[in-house]
């Protein structure tokens, strides 16, 4: 049977009967393939549209560039030319996202609601708990940072986040002290950012509080509370310091506590929702391995039952990152319900968010985590119709594992057209709502203050 030849609607809006006939049997295509292409009419693109070969078609015959209507010459014949036009597309948005330049902001969000910067606390806590201090360890042995040279007489302790979710920096501004200022607009996939310092005496009291937790930045945080006033000291002092940064990190500096550990996950944690699975995993981050293994052993010691996995990653252009996965569902569950109770602040919705996922809301579960996560994944988004393709995909793969193990080669060589072709109308599809979702965003941007910053001419 002849599959039957689709025209989408919009594009039929766009041309005369003759000329949608025209075009869906001058298009060269596969015998089993679906083929979208590009309409290209006076300089504007105009819809996808979708047709099936006929017997005319798959004989070889099609229309003379002379038959051709001038409204269709410019039709992209195959889905490799099409899916090239998507990606150039989505490279150009991305080109103009990273253009534009957020607005000035004078606030910060947190706990839901704003606070005007800069944002400090006057009354912070004399008395701090081994558990905020467990905490606070954690949090800044991911995003912490302690800097000082010979020329500045005192030191800084440094935390950034984005404006949108700073709860760290209400909290360490409630414990220590110190102030939130605005460190820059944002541009592109960066949010605006907001950093919270703190220098002199009640520094220096503050690293020597964190200095008294085992962590990986135990060194900076001792050698910062004892800043020397004296300029050749302070020259010894930041040497030695730039020689703590760059060394490689051992487990055994590290003493893992759920508190600590709820601070590390904020800081460099990532929770997850796989779109072929009902499953929660959780994974961290990091350049050296050292925490890492320090967290894995704290875990199998905790949860002997489960197990997580430490694996290294390179991709081209970077020196690579470990990564330790949290991959089954109890697993995470569990570790994400023990943090929350330790002091887990920045990544608490997203945690309250998974923890209601089942089969029935799992899509709106992955679009609201997205959204909490911001733009970082705008164009590797797979929504609710990508994931179903995909399901389906490995539905078929699964197909053809047993059909070859019992030998029916009729059948796994149907199949293996058949994944080609999903494959194919996956990956289209995939960029078409990548390119729908980087208009939506760009819109969203525009609406919200965001202007394009001039282009840099070359040099002539």
């Amino acid at each position: 049977m002849q599959p039957l030849q689709l025209i989408s609607r919009r594009l039929l809006r766009h041309i005369e009967p003759y000329d949608a006939r025209l075009l869906a049997r001058s298009t060269l295509c596969t015998p089993f393939a679906e083929v979208r292409f590009m309409f290209l009419r006076g300089g504007c693109r105009h819809s996808i549209a979708e047709c099936a070969p006929d017997a005319a078609i798959n004989d070889g015959k099609q229309c003379k560039p002379s038959e051709t209507p001038h409204c269709i010459r410019n039709v992209l014949w195959t889905p490799n030319n099409y899916l090239d036009q998507l990606h150039h597309k989505q490279r150009r948005l991305l080109a103009l996202m990273r253009r534009l330049v957020w607005p000035v902001h004078d606030h910060m969000t947190a706990y839901g609601q704003q606070y005007k910067l800069p944002f400090r606390n006057p009354s912070a806590h004399c008395s701090v708990s081994q558990q905020d201090l467990e905490y606070a360890a954690g949090f800044f042995d991911g995003d912490g940072c302690v800097t000082g040279d010979s020329r500045e007489q005192k030191f800084k302790l440094q935390i950034s986040q984005t404006a949108s979710n700073c709860e760290a920096l209400v909290f360490f501004t409630r414990l220590f002290g110190g102030v939130s200022y605005r460190q820059g607009r944002g541009q592109g996939r960066g949010r605006p950012v907001v950093q919270w310092r703190m220098l002199g005496a009640a520094a220096s009291k503050a690293a020597s509080m964190m200095a008294s937790h085992p962590s990986l930045k135990k060194g900076q945080l001792s050698l910062a509370s004892t800043w020397p006033e004296s300029k050749l000291l302070r020259m010894e002092a930041s040497v030695k310091l730039r020689e703590l940064k760059d060394l490689v990190p051992r487990p055994e500096d590290v003493l893992c506590t759920w508190n600590y550990l709820a601070g590390f996950f904020d800081a460099e944690g990532c929770i997850s929702v796989p779109g072929i699975s009902n499953t929660v995993h959780l994974s961290i981050g990091q350049k050296h391995n050292a925490v890492l293994l320090a967290i894995q052993a704290f875990l199998k010691q905790e949860m002997p039952e489960h197990s997580s996995k430490l694996r290294f990653h390179k991709s081209s252009g970077t020196k690579g990152v470990w990564n330790l996965h949290l991959d089954t569902h109890g697993f995470s569950i569990s570790v994400l319900r023990i943090m929350m109770v330790s002091g887990l602040i920045v990544k608490k919705k997203s945690a309250e968010l998974v923890l209601l996922l089942d089969a029935s809301n799992h899509a709106d579960v992955r679009t609201r985590l997205a959204e909490m996560s911001g733009n970082q994944s705008i164009d590797t988004w797979l929504d609710a119709q990508g994931v179903a393709r995909a399901r389906h995909i490995g539905k078929l793969q699964s197909n053809m594992s047993y059909y070859k193990s019992v030998g029916n080669t009729t059948k796994v060589v149907v199949l293996q057209r058949s994944i080609q072709d999903m494959k194919e109308l996956h990956r289209v599809s995939t960029a078409e709502t990548n390119v729908s979702n980087l208009r939506k965003t760009i819109r969203e941007m525009i609406g919200m203050g965001c202007e394009a910053c001039p282009l840099v001419a070359p040099f002539s």
